[in-house]
């Protein structure tokens, strides 16, 4: 409960610095809050199409996409972007996401299987990597997906994400 809280807390934050022409901004936030989070930033989508399950509520469930990313002890730099659609963005194989976070490059990273709030199963991309991010650093998410479909249609997704420390 106080993770979805705290989870809630941070996202409805974040719509107020995206709302508020802020976008991009380093979001320093308690660290009972944002799990010790030395810096942090929300991210938007940038380019493809919106991941977010069908009817999605930002703001009473969160179950719309949505993404960021924080250096944390350790130092680990840690990149997520869930409440994905898995009709759209299966777990596995399927899809594969490439993440850039400062000097951190990883690619070949496959999509997870969750769960939302409202308890509708979602995906989403999680990269926890050590390493150190300074303010300034772009941080870019970029998943791709394809397979065939129960009706044997090849589908091919892709939503691209950014921000900056």
């Amino acid at each position: 409960m106080k993770t979805i809280i705290a989870r809630s807390f941070v996202a409805k934050l974040s719509l107020l610095c995206v709302a508020g022409g802020i976008t991009g901004a380093v979001l320093l936030t308690p660290a009972a809050v944002n799990a010790a989070a030395l810096l942090r930033t929300a991210l938007t989508l940038a380019a493809g199409e919106d991941p977010s399950l069908p009817k999605c509520d930002p703001v009473g469930l969160e179950t719309c996409a949505v993404g960021d990313a924080r250096m944390i002890n350790g130092p680990i730099v840690r990149v997520t972007v869930e409440n994905m659609d898995p009709a759209r963005f299966p777990a596995g194989p399927a899809c594969s996401a490439e993440i850039t976070a400062g000097a951190i490059s990883v690619k070949g990273i496959h999509l997870v299987a969750d769960v939302a709030p409202d308890g509708r199963p979602v995906t989403a991309v999680d990269l926890k990597k050590p390493g150190t991010v300074k303010i300034g650093d772009k941080v870019h998410v970029t998943v791709k997906c394809q397979f065939t479909d129960a009706h044997g249609v090849v589908q091919k997704h892709e939503t691209q994400w950014g921000g900056s420390f």
